[in-house]
């Protein structure tokens, strides 16, 4: 996302006033390539001072020079996508030297330590077909101490790409009421299970922040879930989202209705969310 467009959406939102907790750098491509990052972490941290911010990344790309700006921008989480214990696992999965990403994560780990750790840590392995229920357990123990949490997600559907397994209850997702996930052109997606953003919601660069989260694209699917129907689109079929996460957002949810102009309360009239062709 150009610097110049990052700012118009942060500026958005800003002005919406909707209580930011969390900004987080991630999706399909590597953070760490952008340039620019570093200059668009501090400008949210000073437009949304009480808002945290995460980048998540591979850090292939993370050498002293990078490591040293995420410290000086006031980052608050690196959450690293590392996917493997092993070395073989991990260029199977990864297609990036082993050796390298080791490096780089290791001496950030240390440069955190030494400042106070300023920085939390995550670490985060996604099962697929290469790895052993061993590995996966040897990552936990060896990056247990030295990060501030590991993550072993369930399996991931990735949008119905993959079968994740038994169905389980569904639950109105978090995503659709709580997130507004953008991409690169302003494009608002459903959620990162949408990773090529076959159905986008608005797009914040041509509309308010407020016309996109209560579009009738928006309402028609959060009350479809709310119904108990999960049928489209197909990325929300079973979704690992739905479940426990989605569970547990609702025994603590505060879902304030936006008002009309008038007092009353807003009614969106249900449409379909029918697929681009």
């Amino acid at each position: 996302m150009s610097p110049e467009a990052h700012k118009v959406i942060v500026d958005k939102v800003a002005e919406w006033g909707a209580p930011i907790e969390l900004i987080s750098h991630a999706g399909m491509g590597e953070p760490l390539l952008d340039k620019t990052l570093t200059d668009k972490i501090v400008y949210e941290k000073s437009v949304f001072p009480k808002a945290r911010v995460a980048v998540y990344s591979n850090v292939s790309a993370l050498d002293e020079k990078r490591a040293n700006q995420l410290f000086d921008s006031g980052l608050d989480i690196l959450s690293v996508s590392l996917n493997a214990m092993d070395k073989g696992t991990y260029e199977t999965v990864m297609k990036l030297p082993y050796e390298r990403t080791q490096k780089n994560l290791h001496r950030f780990v240390e440069m955190n330590a030494a400042r106070g750790k300023p920085i939390e840590i995550h670490v985060s392995l996604i099962p697929t077909e290469h790895h052993t229920a061993d590995e996966i357990e040897r990552f936990r123990a060896y990056w247990g101490p030295l990060v501030n949490n590991v993550i072993v997600p369930p399996l991931i559907g990735w949008g119905g790409h993959f079968k994740v397994g038994t169905t389980k209850k569904q639950y109105s997702c978090r995503y659709i009421w709580q997130v507004l996930q953008v991409d690169w052109d302003g494009t608002v997606a459903m959620c990162c299970e949408d990773y090529e953003t076959h159905y986008p919601l608005g797009n914040l660069l041509s509309q308010s922040p407020d016309e996109v989260y209560n579009s009738p694209m928006f309402q028609a699917q959060r009350m479809r879930q709310i119904a108990g129907d999960f049928a489209m689109p197909e990325a929300c079929v079973n979704c690992v989202e739905s479940h426990e996460v989605a569970r547990d957002f609702w025994q603590t949810a505060e879902i304030i209705p936006a008002p009309a102009s008038n007092g009353n309360r807003r009614v969106i009239p249900i449409q379909p969310l029918d697929k681009p062709t």
